[in-house]
């Protein structure tokens, strides 16, 4: 078997891990920030494990800007918005290809496998809105479900780093 030179296995490594993707809607030098809120959200027609996630998102938001000596109050500066959209995808492979001699036609006709993976995939989106409702800055990072990942402790360290990113 033959060894991966860890300069490229490191370079495999983060090619494959999304990564956040943050920019400021207006010039970050004007944005003056003391404190956030969140919009309300109308949590009524989730069910219990939306709802901890939901809870979770945010507590994880608020806990990355409280750390940046950002307070948490009624009247603030930003609003703070975040949704997550998901979607259904797949990829497809082809191996095995190769082509059978059939000995009385004399034609060759190809012959291989298909292997199909459905997976969910979507973004986890955070928003900073100032108090007349225009975005000042927006993150993201994409991700992939996998029955391997915690999805909930994904999210959770997903939303640290999307806000991590904002910087005034």
């Amino acid at each position: 078997m033959r060894k991966l030179n860890p300069i490229i296995l490191l370079f495999l490594i983060s090619t494959c891990t999304p990564k956040v993707i943050s920019f400021y809607v207006v010039d970050a030098n004007k944005i003056s920030v003391d404190s956030f809120s969140f919009y309300a959200r109308d949590t009524k027609e989730l069910r219990p494990q939306q709802k901890e996630l939901d809870s979770l998102i945010e507590r994880s938001i608020t806990s990355e800007l409280l750390k940046k000596g950002y307070k948490k109050i009624g009247e603030s500066d930003i609003i703070v918005s975040y949704q997550i959209t998901l979607g259904t995808s797949s990829t497809s492979n082809v191996n095995n290809q190769h082509f059978n001699n059939y000995q009385y036609n004399r034609v060759y006709y190809p012959d291989y496998n298909v292997t199909t993976t459905n997976y969910k995939e979507g973004v986890l989106l955070i928003e900073f809105w100032n108090k007349d409702e225009k975005l000042l800055w927006q993150g993201s990072k994409t991700f992939k479900v996998r029955k391997s990942v915690d999805t909930k402790e994904m999210f959770i360290e997903y939303a640290k780093e999307i806000t991590s990113a904002f910087k005034t």
